[in-house]
Parts: structure tokens; C-alpha cells; sequence
């Protein structure tokens, strides 16, 4: 039997969440004392409620209707508390009904812009899709500059892969599809909400990224310790500079620093500088012992090159040329390879042998996270997986080169 929604249950659903959220807010604000910020934060208001609520208001079938939008929004915005209260049978088509309320109705709402944050954390295109509908069919200037800050977004993080077919184009056309989206976007609604910060805020960011980490640019210097304790500049200006961060606790870091030596004797001509972050200096040697790696690191003790770098996951790799410009960076696979052997084409000494790929263990660096729920989330309450409404799966990973 089929079950209709009700535009006044829904709204009844959202009125009692808002003003439960806006009393707690209000009463953490003005706590007279840490020990009463402790007891506030035992009593949360109850989001998982709240959602079993707004599921029985609006069903999926309702979801493409327009006055349903809101309901959509919240589920857009939660959608761990979709896991978390849809049956698990009915997950899927839960979330095939969201995105495809967006694609064919809601992407003309006035309050679209409430949801390209979301949309913006997926990697499918047909989210980049709906977030271009947003920025070229509605009404809304807010609406229009938040889906160009998404667009942005996943332009940024996108592989080329994913980049021809948001924009069916290469990594140039990207670059300047990125900036013009970011510029818009700061045109239109500076000060606008976009997943828990601002448009302004993420689009200064994105212009960072812009600046200084792609390909092309020149990267923030580094500075770091050598095993001696020295301080080191990166990168080198008297040959190419492969930087490789890596993590003492990822398989694929150790695998990679294992090869290092031998491919320094293969490559005399690159400079090659591996940088773990968050290790104290005089904790390396154990570390290196332990995990039986005899290659030389430097040590970026307070982390200051992931923040810089932005880096989305270890190992992450940059390789920069004598100019100071990033050749390539990303995750250390057969792309970075076919870079390197270019790079090093009539380099004096050099031995490029052809590569090899070999199994990797750990999976991809992972895009930006789902933004999280702006309202408190209930004390106690289990933490469901965090789960996009889409149902593409991620692209596979390229195979990592032997680096031999």
C-alpha cells in the first residue's frame, strides 16, 4: 500500500528539530562554566529521533515533490542519519530517490543552495551535474554562486579521469573552468553558508590551491629536519625534487621507502626527499628500525607540510622541477612514474627502467569527507558509516609503481 507524506508533517517534524537545536545552542552559549558546558553536551537534543520523525513524514515516493524539498535538504545534509534510520533494505532506493528529486525538481528550488555543500562532497557526475543545473537553470543569485563554489569543489579534487567527465574536457580546461567557478561564486554570495563554513572561506581556500597546489605552480616551500638534526630547504633548485610524504603506519608508505635507496642509485639526477610528518626527530631512528627501513627521511615534526600541502591522505607525492613548478602531484602511482621517466630523459646517469606495477594493499586517497550535520548529534547514539546519496562506486585505483 502506498504511503503519502504530508507537507504539514514535515514542516511540524523540521519546527520541533529547529527549536530544540536553537534552545541547546542557545543555553551553551551562555553556560556560566566549563562544568556545565560538560552537562550540555550529555543532553544533546535527540537528531536520531528527529530523522525516524521526518522519515514517517515524508516517504521516498514523496521525495519529488516540491513542496518536499526541505525534507530532501535535511537528508542531503545527514546522510549518515539516512543509514541510521532508513532499513537497510530501502537504503538504496532512498538514495536514488534523493538524487533524482534533485536532478529532475529541486535544483530549481529557491533554498537549492542549501545542499551543494552536500552535493559538492560526492564524486559522481551526476552530482556535478546537478550542481551545474543549479548554476545555470535557477533563479536564485545565492542559489546559482553556491553550486559554481561546488562545481569548484569537485573540479578540485576530481582525478583527470573524473575531470573529462564533469567538464569533458583535460586538466587545463578544469583549471580554468575551477577559477571561473570560484571567482562567481564570490561575486554572487560571499558571506553564504557552505557546509559549515563560508562561500568566501572556501573559495579563499580554493584560490590557495589554485596558487600553489597544482601542476604547474610553485608549492609552498618546506623546511624540515634531517636525521642530524639540520634544517633542510625544499625543494632543491639544482635538480629536479621528487617530495614524498609518507606515514610509518600505511603499508603502501613503507612499501614505496623500502625502494628508496635503489631508486636513488637509478636516478641520480632527481633529488629525492621523503618527509614523514608528526614524528619527533629524536624518535626517528626507532622508528626506522622498527619498521626495518634503512633509506634516509626528513622529519616534519609539527606537521606544518600536511597542513601547507593540504594533503588528503599519505603517501601523496609531489615532483617539482628545477623551476620550482609542481610537475606532478598526487598519490605515487604509474602516473607519477611516467612523469618521473620523462623528467629524467637526458639526465647524465640516469637509468629509467620501464615500469612495473605491482599489488597495492591500501586504498586511494579518499575525497573531501561528507560536511557533517550542523545541529548536535544525540549523546550516546551509535555513529553510523558516513554514506554520499550516491550510489556510484569510486573509481579503481591506478596501480603503484615499483619504483625501481
Amino acid at each position: 500500500m502506498q504511503v503519502f507524506g504530508s507537507e504539514e508533517g514535515m514542516k511540524q517534524a523540521l519546527a520541533k528539530w529547529n527549536s530544540q537545536v536553537s534552545d541547546w545552542t542557545t543555553a551553551y552559549e551562555h553556560a556560566s562554566s566549563d562544568a556545565d558546558k560538560e552537562k550540555l553536551l550529555k543532553i544533546q537534543p535527540d537528531v536520531l529521533a528527529a530523522g525516524k520523525e521526518l522519515w514517517k513524514a515524508v516517504p521516498v515516493a514523496e521525495f519529488k515533490e516540491s513542496w518536499a524539498f526541505p525534507a530532501v535538504a535535511w537528508w542531503m545534509n545527514n546522510p549518515d542519519l539516512l543509514v541510521a534510520v532508513v532499513p537497510e533494505k530501502e537504503r538504496a532506493a532512498a538514495a536514488e530517490a534523493l538524487l533524482a528529486a534533485m536532478e529532475k525538481v529541486h535544483f530549481l528550488s529557491p533554498a537549492a543552495a542549501d545542499v551543494c555543500a552536500a552535493l559538492s562532497a560526492g564524486a559522481s557526475a551526476r552530482m556535478y551535474k546537478v550542481l551545474e543545473s543549479i548554476y545555470l537553470s535557477n533563479s536564485s543569485s545565492r542559489a546559482k554562486g553556491c553550486a559554481a563554489l561546488g562545481m569548484a569543489v569537485m573540479l578540485g579534487k576530481s582525478s583527470e579521469a573524473e575531470q573529462r567527465e564533469y567538464v569533458f574536457g583535460g586538466a587545463e580546461l578544469a583549471r580554468s573552468q575551477r577559477l571561473l567557478y570560484v571567482k562567481e561564486a564570490l561575486l554572487r554570495c560571499p558571506e553564504a553558508p557552505f557546509g559549515g563554513s563560508t562561500v568566501e572561506a572556501v573559495a579563499v581556500e580554493e584560490v590557495y590551491r589554485l596558487s600553489h597546489l597544482v601542476e604547474g605552480r610553485v608549492p609552498p616551500a618546506l623546511e624540515v629536519k634531517s636525521a642530524d638534526g639540520a634544517t633542510v630547504k625544499l625543494p632543491s633548485t639544482a635538480k629536479p625534487t621528487l617530495v614524498l610524504f609518507w606515514s610509518p603506519e600505511d603499508e603502501t608508505s613503507l612499501s614505496i621507502m623500502a625502494m628508496m635507496d635503489e631508486f636513488r642509485s637509478k636516478h641520480p639526477g632527481i633529488a629525492v626527499c621523503p618527509v614523514v610528518s608528526g614524528v619527533k626527530l629524536a624518535d626517528l631512528p626507532g622508528v626506522m628500525e622498527k619498521r626495518g627501513l634503512q633509506a634516509e627521511s626528513y622529519v616534519d615534526e609539527e606537521g606544518k607540510a600536511v597542513a601547507d600541502y593540504r594533503l588528503p591522505a599519505l603517501p601523496y607525492a609531489y615532483l617539482i622541477g628545477v623551476d620550482g613548478k609542481t610537475i606532478y602531484c598526487g598519490y605515487p602511482d604509474m602516473a607519477l612514474q611516467a612523469k618521473i621517466r620523462e623528467c629524467v630523459k637526458g639526465l647524465e646517469g640516469d637509468v629509467s627502467p620501464a615500469p612495473q606495477a605491482v599489488p597495492v594493499a591500501s586504498p586511494a586517497p579518499e575525497g573531501r569527507p561528507v560536511p557533517s550535520p550542523s545541529a548536535p548529534v544525540a549523546a550516546g547514539a551509535a555513529a553510523p558509516a558516513p554514506s554520499s546519496p550516491a550510489a556510484d562506486a569510486a573509481p579503481p585505483l591506478r596501480p603503484m609503481p615499483s619504483f625501481k
